[in-house]
């Protein structure tokens, strides 16, 4: 794939959402992206246009996943600093761990299917009173990285319920740090005759285990199960025998639809200075 010209596209895209959701406040403003480097013509240059450069930075290219830093050089609208401030703080804010984005295999190029996340930090002014032509202009800079996997299936989407039946009831996503499953089989192993003292197993019990990572907030599934472990009977009548019912999405369309779990561990550790975490562990 040329994840480079990708890349590309998707940055831009990217940018262009953040503005159309405030169209009123970014209207008479325009972006004007370039790979590396930039040359702006004298009948092109306008204080209301903003000029980025995206630089990529020397990464990783491991087997099926290409990690690739960027920076990005913003040259503010001119003899202001609100519009381009604002601009990469909420291209941050919306796109920093945001949803995957998906390149299917015929956009790829290659017959392989990608899944690129983003980590961006919060943009900072490295200089202002730039002069540009007739006007003065600031400087900014944001730094990120692309995470691109071949084929990789990660887990999507996560949403709990409260019931198998009730076909209305809107799940609670589940907005995680990390999380993992594991599935573990119990063999039966026995020797028979003829097997040369070799034993044949038969499988026994499947378990399911996921795990979920993420903050303790103020939603239904963390006030669930702070009643669970502090006995609140009056709000979990059910206590610890209580079902949860988790719906899960992978990348490449596998899912289930509330399935359901008990909860196996529950644990959240708060340090000084951090918000506490909620590290959950449900088995079928």
């Amino acid at each position: 794939m040329k994840y480079i010209d990708k890349m590309m596209d998707i940055i831009k895209e990217q940018f262009l959402t953040v503005m159309a959701k405030d169209h009123a406040f970014y209207s008479q403003y325009s972006i004007v992206l370039s790979n590396e480097q930039q040359y702006v013509k004298n009948k092109d240059r306008d204080p209301k246009k903003i000029y980025i450069v995206v630089k990529f930075i020397s990464g990783s290219l491991n087997f099926g996943q290409n990690l690739v830093p960027i920076n990005i050089n913003a040259l503010g609208e001119g003899n202001k600093i609100e519009v381009c401030q604002r601009l990469l703080l909420e291209y941050a804010q919306e796109f920093n761990l945001g949803e995957p984005i998906d390149i299917s295999r015929e956009e790829s190029g290659d017959g392989s299917a990608y899944i690129v996340k983003q980590t961006y930090t919060q943009p900072q002014v490295m200089s202002n009173f730039n002069e540009s032509w007739n006007e003065f202009r600031s400087l900014f800079f944001m730094s990120g990285t692309f995470l691109l996997g071949k084929d990789s299936i990660p887990i999507v989407g996560i949403q709990y319920f409260e019931s198998a039946d009730d076909s209305e009831e809107k799940g609670t996503e589940i907005q995680f740090i990390s999380s993992s499953w594991d599935f573990s089989i119990q063999l039966d192993s026995q020797g028979f005759y003829g097997t040369n003292s070799r034993t044949e197993s038969r499988s026994k019990i499947g378990t399911l285990t996921v795990n979920i990572i993420s903050y303790l907030v103020d939603n239904n599934l963390c006030n669930k199960i702070l009643a669970i472990a502090f006995n609140d009977i009056d709000a979990v009548p059910n206590g610890i025998k209580e079902k949860f019912y988790l719906s899960i999405q992978l990348a490449n369309g596998f899912s289930v639809t509330k399935m359901p779990f008990s909860l196996a561990h529950a644990h959240s550790p708060q340090n000084l200075g951090e918000f506490p975490l909620a590290s959950l562990t449900f088995t079928n």
